[in-house]
């Protein structure tokens, strides 16, 4: 197959890093070859809120025939296939225990008494597309039948039914030969009549168990494939964000592994280069389903949506698409992130500022026809903590600097608490930085000041909270971090989220961010984006 090469701007601390990423270019036709997700796929799965739940003891909210109907109209109705979303994915749980006589795969007569195929054709009727699941091992994820010893079988089966996708999982399944087994199973996939696009798993058991992961048979074999954690809804949903940006950081479980609250597996790592290099069209790094609308705040919400964005990852939702309010709708559907989301190029962001432990963070993704996202991320910052009769906010490697004006003081210290204590008294003290690097220091802020956020590696911040924590932070964007150049090639700067345009720039640009979440823009060379 054909490469290429791209090179990112990384920023390390106070260098900038040139990185050479492999981008697959060209699949030959060994591999799958479908013609399908040039771009990011787009869809629904039934997992996360509907999983395993017994029709008996809850019919209107199990995985059954009427809950797919119900789904596809819903996706019609409420614009989500308007804006992109075709796949309509049934996970686990959908078929009969055991076989039929001649080895046959079966749907669970109770949940699809039509069989599979009745609900592909109503899911056709609407211009959806119908996603199924199956394992690659002896058995599911929930012990239902499975691949292993069936695969060409159970092809034959799907693609008679027409099903246009296939998730693939690796439960019960021997790790160490899913580098034949997988692509195996691509090879019958693409010789089977249909265009089934491949949803592969077996990059993220291979990673857990620390084997080094082939990004370009994967390229060469699936059409996505999962390789961290599941993100979960509900309260453990901004941990799992947190998790997933800083493995998609790193390639590292070890940042992301200190947002223990989401649950999964948390060991191992991936070369990098190769990770962001594989993704591209056709091929996809897929960070999972979105918790968007499931209690995780609005701005939370943004932040999954416009990093899953920023990333190329395919959009999965996991909700229950029958229920949704009206915001969660205008995140889900909102035309300028999943722009940037669907762009042709096809390439991964980066991070090129920050770390897990900043106050902000700067992500940049280039984009077809010199465009350039930029997504800025102000994670929630660590929490208040009491001292001297003063209540603080601390954040590591980062602090607020005025703008306009001269620190109170600075000053070498051999005690952090006498810093905190004298600038708890002072009235006009508004927090201070403090460093253990190059002595033990640190420098007075002043109250009632423009200031900013500047990262500092060693240098911490402590903010004095005399009122209600700060809402919003503005965080200065240069122009050098994220488009190389600009002196001689201006860039026009769009809110994608506000749909608001913020000039034209060549040095650096400010944006408003919420505490706890983020903003995306769009660079656009010498013209405004509509």
């Amino acid at each position: 197959f054909c490469t290429g090469r791209s090179e990112y701007l990384i920023r390390m601390g106070p260098e900038i890093k040139k990185i050479t990423v492999i981008l697959l270019a060209g699949i030959g036709t060994h591999a799958l070859d479908n013609g399908l997700a040039r771009t990011p796929w787009m869809g629904w799965s039934a997992w996360e809120v509907f999983r395993c739940t017994s029709c008996a003891q809850d019919p209107t909210n199990c995985l059954s025939d009427g809950l797919i109907r119900q789904t596809a109209d819903a996706m019609v109705q409420g614009g989500y296939k308007d804006a992109g979303y075709q796949y309509v994915w049934i996970d686990d749980c959908w078929m009969s225990k055991s076989r039929a006589a001649n080895g046959d795969i079966r749907a669970d007569p109770e949940r699809f008494p039509d069989g599979i195929s009745a609900v592909a054709d109503y899911v056709h009727s609407l211009g959806l597309k119908l996603g199924l699941y199956s394992d690659i091992g002896s058995a599911t994820c929930s012990g239902y039948p499975a691949l292993q010893g069936h695969m060409e079988q159970d092809v034959k089966q799907f693609a008679d039914w027409g099903i246009d996708a296939l998730k693939v999982d690796g439960c019960n399944a021997d790790v160490s030969t899913m580098e034949m087994t997988y692509p195996q199973l691509s090879r019958l996939l693409n010789a089977s009549g249909r265009p089934i696009l491949y949803s592969c798993s077996w990059p993220d058991y291979e990673r857990s168990q620390h084997l080094s992961v082939n990004f370009s048979a994967l390229a060469e074999s699936c059409n996505s494939w999962r390789i961290f954690w599941d993100v979960q809804n509900g309260s453990p949903g901004y941990e799992c964000i947190r998790g997933v940006v800083e493995f998609y950081a790193t390639g590292n479980t070890d940042a992301a592994s200190a947002y223990r609250d989401c649950p999964g597996d948390h060991g191992g790592t991936v070369n990098y280069t190769s990770f962001v290099g594989a993704a591209g069209p056709g091929h996809w790094n897929d960070a999972d389903m979105l918790p968007i609308g499931s209690d995780i705040g609005v701005e939370r919400s943004r932040t999954a949506m416009g990093f899953w964005s920023i990333i190329a990852s395919p959009l999965m939702m996991g909700n229950d698409v029958r229920h949704v309010d009206n915001t969660s709708r205008a995140i889900w559907t909102h035309e300028g992130v999943i722009a940037v989301n669907q762009d042709r190029l096809g390439l991964q962001g980066t991070r090129v500022l920050g770390s897990n432990t900043s106050a902000f963070q700067i992500w940049r993704r280039q984009l077809e026809d010199d465009n350039i996202a930029v997504f800025v991320f102000v994670p929630e910052p660590s929490a208040a903590l009491s001292g001297h009769g003063c209540t603080w906010s601390h954040t590591v490697n980062a602090y607020r600097e005025p703008i306009h004006h001269d620190n109170i003081k600075c000053a070498k210290s051999s005690d952090l608490a006498s810093f905190q204590a004298e600038c708890c008294i002072d009235p006009t003290c508004a927090g201070f930085s403090w460093s253990e690097t190059d002595g033990q220091g640190g420098c007075l802020k002043p109250a009632g000041e423009a200031s900013e956020w500047v990262n500092g590696t060693g240098s911490d911040g402590w903010l004095k909270l005399t009122g209600p924590p700060q809402q919003f932070q503005t965080v200065t964007v240069f122009m050098e971090d994220v488009a190389p150049g600009s002196s001689q090639n201006p860039y026009h700067i769009t809110d994608v989220w506000l749909r608001s345009h913020n000039g034209t720039h060549t040095h650096n640009f400010t944006v408003t961010v919420p505490i706890g979440g983020s903003v995306l823009v769009r660079l656009t060379p010498g013209k405004e984006h509509v």
